[in-house]
Order: structure tokens, then C-alpha cells, then sequence
């Protein structure tokens, strides 16, 4: 059975030959040991990344290359850029009152593109086709329509969004409503299921001791929307997976009423109890994570790891909806032993030829 059928069956609650593997390859010598090529930092490091997925992964997303440390501009933004991770150096505004400006020049913007969104999408589609080409039946998640929730708090700042919702809460609001807008639109102008048949939706709000933000605001001014885009993509027969760090037990139950397919990462440092969820929602909802990569993997042995990695699938897997995937990415920090352990096992402990499966 190749990749992509194995992860679809799961999707459908069936029974593949086994348990499928998802993550981000960021770690070089992962790279390099599945690809048998050297990074170099430049053009050639695409196919090498590309190369070593396809040996490793069943699903992956947004690929991205290993970068020396830079900073650039972009959008008024300073930002940082370091191997696979960047961060804002420096934003476009230095005070409440001109991030409220730039709020309003963003809503201009958004309100200026509606009549050109099915050029842009179609130009996004076209690299997601070429993409999922070169990494044959590796499944690619689609996520180039996302809610725009964490992307509108990690431009503005924290602080900036709570001050400025406290006080003009129709200004966030006004935002966030154009940002769902202008993703609806999108999904429904070029998407299918022949083209894109899992997208997913990364939208971070909540921490290691609980959410981001209130349930209240959330409920208010996030989950109604994600519940909008999820049945777009579902009109169009898209399954969609929601990702958030942290620990979402306090808004579990809403998550699961906006009819999401599947659940990402499941922290289990962060209280995401796999065996509690699979019980809670497993029938209904397919889990995707729980080995920890912020701990085990980078610290434990790798008889650690493939302890956890058996005892996860025995928890997990039992009816199929689990794939098997770190807490968030298989980074730089992690040995490559553990990495190896890790996908190795889950490949031959995975299978659902086992009598107990």
C-alpha cells in the first residue's frame, strides 16, 4: 500500500497494512541520512529535502529548505531567519495607536484583493500540485488557506491584540471576519478533492497550562469561524486537520462540533492525554501526534523512544484514526538515532496485520 493510500483509509476509519507516519523532517543529519545527500544551502538542498520525505514520511507539509542565519524585510517587517525557524526582529509600528493604523491598512488591503483571490489561489494551487508531483505518494497537506487567527496576533504582538480588542474590539473583530471571508472565497473558487483531499488548518491558542485566550473570546471570535471554513473545505469533500500546541481540553468538545477530521499535536508535556482523547473523540475525530519532541526525543534513548512509539500505537491505533506523528517537528536538536528509532519503529510495530489490531 503506498503513502497516500495508507493515510486516506484512516481517514476513513479502515484499516491500512499499517499505522502511517506524519512530520517535518527539519533536523540535517535526518536529511541527509534518508536523502544520501549533503546540504549545501542552496538550490540543490529542495530535491535532497524532497528526496529524504519520500523515504520517511507517509504526510508532511509546507517544505521548507535549511537557511543560514539572515534577516530581511518583509511587508515593514524585520525578520530573522535562522535554519528552519524565523522570528520578528522589528514590526512596523512602535505603539497601540499605530497598530491600530496598520490594523486599518490591512482590512484595506484585504478589501482591495477580494476581486483578484481566484488568480491568487490558482497561482497557489499550481505550486501545490507541483510540489505534491515531486514528492510522489507522500501526501501533502494543503494549508495555503488557513483562518489567520495566529498569523493576526504574532504580526500585531500580544500585547497589541488584547489592548486594542479591550478597547476597539470591532476593529479585531472587523479584521478577523475579512481574513475568514477571503479564505472561504478561496475554497470555494478553485479547491477539490481530486486536487487537495486533506488540508490543513495550523492556528496556535494554546500553550503547555491551558489557552492563549479566554473560551469566551475564542468561542466568540475564532471558533465560529473555524467551524465556516471547515465546511467550505467539506463542501468540497476536504477532509481538514486542526493543529494547535498545547493543551485544548478546555475547548476540546467545541473543536470537535466545528466537524474537524483530524487533531494535531496532541503535547502529551502539555496534559493532551491520547488515551483520554481516543476514548473522548476517537471514534470521530483522527489523532495525529503524541511523541514528545521537546523531551524524549531530543534527551531519552532510543529504547526510550520505541517504547513510547509502541505504547502510543497500542493506545492509539487500536480501529485505526491515528497517525503517528512527534509533538511538532523532528528538529535539529533531536539525534538522529532517536529519529530513525522513532520512524522505524512506528513503521513495524504500526502494522495492522497484528492479530491485536
Amino acid at each position: 500500500m503506498n503513502s497516500r493510500d495508507r493515510v486516506l483509509k484512516v481517514f476513513n476509519f479502515e484499516k491500512p497494512d499499517r499505522v502511517p507516519i506524519y512530520d517535518l523532517l527539519r533536523n540535517h543529519n535526518a536529511i541527509e541520512y534518508y536523502s544520501g545527500k549533503k546540504i549545501n544551502y542552496n538550490e540543490s538542498d529542495r530535491d535532497t529535502v524532497i528526496k529524504a520525505i519520500t523515504k520517511s514520511l507517509d504526510m508532511t507539509r509546507s517544505i521548507r529548505l535549511p537557511q543560514r542565519e539572515h534577516i530581511f524585510e518583509e511587508g515593514g517587517f524585520l525578520i530573522k531567519q535562522q535554519e528552519w525557524t524565523s522570528w520578528i526582529e522589528k514590526r512596523p509600528f512602535n505603539n497601540e495607536d499605530n497598530a491600530k493604523k496598520w490594523i486599518k491598512g490591512q482590512v484595506h488591503k484585504l478589501e482591495q484583493s477580494m476581486p483578484y483571490l481566484e488568480k491568487w489561489i490558482e497561482e497557489k494551487l499550481k505550486e501545490y500540485i507541483s510540489l505534491q508531483s515531486d514528492l510522489e505518494d507522500t501526501l501533502l497537506l494543503w494549508t495555503a488557506t488557513e483562518l489567520g487567527f495566529c498569523d493576526a496576533y504574532t504580526k500585531l504582538g500580544m500585547e497589541n491584540m488584547v489592548y486594542i480588542y479591550f478597547e476597539e474590539p470591532k476593529l479585531i473583530s472587523d479584521w478577523l471576519e475579512l481574513k475568514c471571508k477571503k479564505t472561504v472565497k478561496c475554497i470555494k473558487s478553485a479547491l477539490s478533492q481530486d486536487l487537495v483531499p486533506v488540508a490543513f488548518i495550523g492556528e496556535d491558542i494554546a500553550y503547555k497550562n491551558g489557552l492563549l485566550f479566554s473560551s469566551s473570546f475564542l468561542k466568540k471570535e475564532f471558533i465560529s469561524r473555524l467551524k465556516r471554513v471547515v465546511q467550505a473545505y467539506h463542501d468540497k469533500g476536504i477532509k481538514v486537520i486542526f493543529h494547535s500546541d498545547g493543551n485544548l481540553m478546555e475547548i476540546l468538545d467545541d473543536l470537535v462540533e466545528c466537524n474537524i477530521d483530524g487533531l494535531n499535536p496532541l503535547e502529551p508535556l502539555s496534559g493532551m492525554d491520547i488515551g483520554k482523547i481516543k476514548r473522548r473523540i476517537g471514534q470521530k475525530v483522527v489523532l495525529i501526534g503524541n511523541i514528545d519532541c521537546s523531551h524524549l526525543l531530543p534527551f531519552g534513548t532510543t529504547e526510550e523512544v520505541r517504547k513510547e512509539v509502541r505504547k502510543t500505537i497500542e493506545v492509539a491505533a487500536s480501529g485505526s484514526g491515528f497517525i503517528l506523528a512527534s509533538s511538532s517537528e523532528l528538529h535539529n536538536e533531536i539525534p538522529l538515532e532517536n529519529i530513525i528509532a522513532f520512524i522505524e519503529c512506528g513503521k513495524k510495530y504500526g502494522s495492522f496485520n497484528r492479530v491485536d489490531f
